[in-house]
């Protein structure tokens, strides 16, 4: 396997990290006031009913990403971020579905993001306000304590008897100064649960080489700001003229034009059936398909893609064996990917010896096991189910050939 060196890099970032301030407690309308402009609704879109329905509550941790859950950003074909009474497409720009922590990230958004306490610092019976949207139903307040903290690998979940209601997960969990220490993930029995924001620090961590920090944070905890230089490519313009032709079969096998090529489409499943990843096959190089690893909306798998091919033309590009395989007609078959200097893509190619049309045809499903330190990528095996194959297969003849 070639050699590669592994570095997480970010894309524009503003983080706030601070240590709790010393003072007067904000009252609950205060914190309520300081920080509800940094929470937001999460949609999924369903792909043959065009119907948008709430899934969660997300926050805002940057100018333009979010934070949330993995049950909730892996839930959905496209999901959706209403800003300003407008849908926004998020990407997921990070998973772990095992601390159930998703970053999205939204393009060219301008956030007010929420000031981030480590939850490190965070003791029992410190007072505390959840802030979601149940149901869709816009930033919901509760009030309570942190109960407990409960020692896991990596970190400590945060209990409190605020309530949480049904369908806030991914909201907010902020200290009486207002400043972020979890987010939101699930409510048992009369306490609730929140994921640490000391996992979202382990993130949020500036990359030697890729930012100017205009200032830096010291051992009391001080504010945290850095400046990156303007990205000079708009790698959303990759799905500027991407038309989806139609969706077809339980298992919603899709057909898209982008630009003058056509592709067809299937949407990955993952552990407990969620919705992870995505594969793109185009009929005109039937031995090859591309799978994405965390991609959750084809905008998404198109600008890697671009990404990768304009940052191979600027940085030492290779492609390698990976450990990852996938299985179709009783066949593995290696999975290769691409790196540079900085980065390694989330997304893998499989090349077969013949035309697997008639496999593909005749077969239910085909997966792929990854098995991969980069969580990203992750361990899991993910299930790419082909009920409407044929018929993408057919409308891709009339109306791409």
């Amino acid at each position: 396997m070639c050699q590669f060196k592994f570095f997480r890099v970010l894309p524009i970032l503003f983080i706030l990290v601070v240590s709790p301030l010393k003072g007067s407690a904000l009252t609950a309308q205060q914190v309520y006031e300081k920080v509800k402009d940094s929470v937001f609704t999460l949609y999924s879109l369903d792909f043959k009913t065009k119907q948008a329905k709430a899934r969660g509550s997300a926050v805002a941790i940057t100018k333009n990403i979010l934070a949330t859950n993995c049950h909730i950003a892996l839930a959905g074909n496209y999901l959706l971020v209403k800003i300003d009474d407008k849908a926004r497409v998020a990407r997921l720009f990070y998973q772990d579905p095992k601390q159930d922590l998703c970053l999205l990230e939204i393009p060219g958004a301008n956030f007010s993001p929420a000031k981030i306490r480590n939850s490190q610092s965070v003791k029992i019976g410190e007072s505390v306000f959840a802030i979601g949207n149940p149901q869709g139903t816009e930033k919901s307040l509760s009030q309570g304590i942190i109960s407990n903290l409960h020692k896991v690998d990596g970190g400590m979940w945060l209990q409190t008897d605020a309530v949480i209601y049904f369908g806030s997960s991914g909201g907010g969990l902020f200290d009486q100064d207002g400043d972020l220490i979890g987010i939101t993930a699930k409510m048992g029995g009369n306490f609730g649960f929140a994921i640490p924001t000391q996992w979202i620090l382990d993130v949020l961590q500036p990359q030697s080489g890729t930012a100017q920090a205009s200032s830096s944070q010291d051992s009391s905890g001080s504010q945290l700001s850095t400046v990156v230089p303007e990205q000079k490519i708009d790698y959303s313009q990759a799905a500027a003229n991407l038309k989806l032709l139609g969706t077809y079969g339980r298992d919603q096998v899709a057909l898209y034009r982008n630009n003058k090529a056509c592709f067809i489409s299937f949407p990955g499943h993952g552990s407990k059936d969620r919705r992870v990843g995505v594969s793109i096959w185009n009929p005109q190089y039937p031995e090859k398909v591309v799978v994405f690893a965390s991609a959750i909306s084809m905008e998404a798998a198109l600008e890697l893609l671009l990404r990768s091919i304009v940052e191979g033309k600027v940085k030492a590009h290779s492609n390698y064996l990976s450990e990852n395989k996938l299985y179709l007609g009783g066949k593995s078959y290696h999975l290769y990917g691409a790196s540079s200097d900085f980065e390694r893509y989330a997304y893998f190619v499989a090349r077969f010896e013949n035309n697997p049309i008639p496999i593909l045809e005749k077969t239910a499903e085909f997966s792929v096991q990854f098995n991969d330190l980069d969580s990203r990528i992750g361990n899991d095996k993910v299930t790419f189910r082909l009920d409407g194959f044929e018929d993408a297969y057919s409308a891709y003849k009339k109306e791409c050939q």
